[in-house]
């Protein structure tokens, strides 16, 4: 069974007479826009934090890898897309609707039931000055396109100029 509501996804951990509660799967997504100041250097870094869903194909593949089932050479989750598509993030998505970027994510680390990704993108750097940025995703593949897609974000828009630079930070939390 599968409950979605405000942003959080509910992954049930049923036993065979169906009285164990569901398992709540948790993310965050944290964004860090930084600014280059004319005047020299970097203005403060604007942070807000961001909703987040991990959608149908996420959780199969998180139940595929308890289960020890194959799903792949790129079986592990390693990359970060951007899109610009304001499309609100639903629980059936399987790609971003308009990916324009996908990087290999910059740090990965883990504490207790929390994984945590660090993603940094470069205006001039990665070419996408101009470009409104609107959405985000999670992904075991290199590919625009392919791979599972676990997590999607809707993001509030930010415009990259040449040495602005965007961070995101994902968080997923497994439990309570």
């Amino acid at each position: 069974a599968r409950k979605e509501f405000l942003g959080e996804s509910m992954v049930a951990a049923l036993s065979q007479d169906d009285h164990q509660p569901a398992v709540p799967l948790r993310g965050i997504w944290r964004k860090e826009v930084v600014r280059a100041n004319p005047a020299g250097g970097y203005f403060p870094p604007s942070e807000m934090e961001e909703g987040n869903l991990v959608v149908t194909t996420g959780m199969d593949y998180l139940a595929d890898r308890i289960g020890s089932r194959a799903i792949g050479a790129n079986s592990t989750m390693t990359h970060c897309a951007i899109g610009t598509s304001t499309t609100g993030a639903t629980i059936n998505q399987t790609t971003l609707p308009g990916e324009v970027l996908r990087r290999l994510f910059d740090s990965t680390s883990r504490n207790g039931n929390i994984w945590v990704t660090v993603n940094t993108f470069g205006g001039g750097s990665d070419g996408i000055t101009s470009v409104i940025i609107a959405e985000a995703g999670v992904f075991n593949a290199s590919g625009s396109g392919t791979g599972v897609m676990m997590q999607r974000a809707a993001l509030s828009t930010v415009v990259l100029a040449n040495s602005d630079f965007l961070k995101l930070q994902v968080e997923t939390t497994v439990g309570s």
